[in-house]
């Protein structure tokens, strides 16, 4: 039976002009065929369409639903920090104001909780939802997932090493299909909301830091919706903020044993970099992430060429 008193899970929603999408997400978690108590806290982000009425009015007939909204916009981080102080759930999970849960995510997800009480941290897979171009590509597909599910035999399975296998795999867990308890944010407290993107990586793997394992369901419970004009889609490489992520987790402490493979990423992150602002002409740029990412590897020869070509403004 459902505690009415007391959320057991609470779905964090940040929301900035989606009035076309925003319903059919709501609807995604009111469908939950589960028999848990949860709140959805949509958090408007000083939205400029009709976003927050449409959710108003919507709230009206579910009680689920609180809505929170900001003076001043905070983006994503900042919405979600919000949801996080407001959050009176055991459980926390996020999701995106366009993106979509399978109507099984919560019960499949704190089924596995229940069998495994040392679990914090758990995810799924999930649908790359291109829906301009009627595109649904599952993320399992990608080479680098395929090691960690190829041999799994039931539709979970633990990641033994959360940190090392987020940094090689960041899709293990992916905004949308991410359930925390609430307990291990206490513990690393709130998004830093100074990074424009890769906010959730860095988050994730400070969570990572602190936990013994992650539970992955190997079925696709989410789909995350790929919009044109979206931030993740405007041609920005998501290595020019990863650097700036790595580049201040590998001095913390708890960061220590994993320095090794950070800065192998570092260095390939930083010659992405590299070819990036060379593409655009920003010659300046381009060789001072072609240094850094020599720094962190000074065999990376493709970072010996880069520092030459930039010089040579190419």
């Amino acid at each position: 039976m459902k505690n009415k008193n007391k959320p057991f899970v609470s779905v964090i929603i940040p929301m900035y002009n989606l009035d076309k999408y925003i319903l059919e997400t709501l609807k995604s978690v009111l469908d939950q065929k589960c028999d848990c108590s949860y709140e959805i806290i949509v958090i408007d982000d000083n939205s400029t369409d009709n976003s927050f009425k449409v959710v108003q009015d919507f709230s009206y007939q579910h009680a689920e639903i609180k809505l929170l909204h900001n003076e001043l916009i905070k983006g994503v981080s900042g919405c979600r920090n919000t949801g996080l102080n407001n959050a009176q759930g055991t459980w926390v999970a996020f999701l995106d104001g366009d993106d979509l849960w399978h109507e099984s995510t919560i019960s499949k997800k704190l089924a596995i909780a229940e069998t495994n009480p040392e679990i914090e941290f758990l995810s799924s897979g999930y649908i790359d939802w291109f829906y301009q171009e009627s595109i649904s590509k599952s993320m399992q597909q990608q080479s680098n997932i395929t090691p960690f599910i190829k041999n799994t035999k039931d539709n979970y399975f633990l990641i033994q090493s959360p940190v090392s296998s987020l940094i090689d795999c960041h899709q293990l867990a992916w905004t949308g299909t991410v359930f925390v308890k609430k307990s291990l944010t206490n513990k690393i407290g709130l998004f830093n909301d100074t990074y424009k993107m890769s906010q959730d990586r860095d988050y994730w793997l400070r969570l990572a830091a602190k936990t013994k394992y992650i539970a992955f369901i190997t079925e696709d419970l989410s789909w995350y919706r790929k919009r044109s004009g979206s931030q993740t889609r405007r041609g920005i490489p998501g290595t020019v903020w990863m650097s700036k992520v790595l580049g201040n987790l590998i001095n913390e402490p708890e960061f220590t044993p994993y320095k090794s493979k950070i800065s192998k990423n570092l260095s390939e992150y930083h010659l992405n970099n590299s070819y990036y602002y060379s593409h655009n002409k920003d010659y300046i740029y381009a060789f001072v992430e072609a240094l850094q990412s020599l720094r962190y590897n000074i065999r990376n020869t493709n970072s010996q060429k880069r520092i030459l070509a930039s010089l040579l403004l190419r």
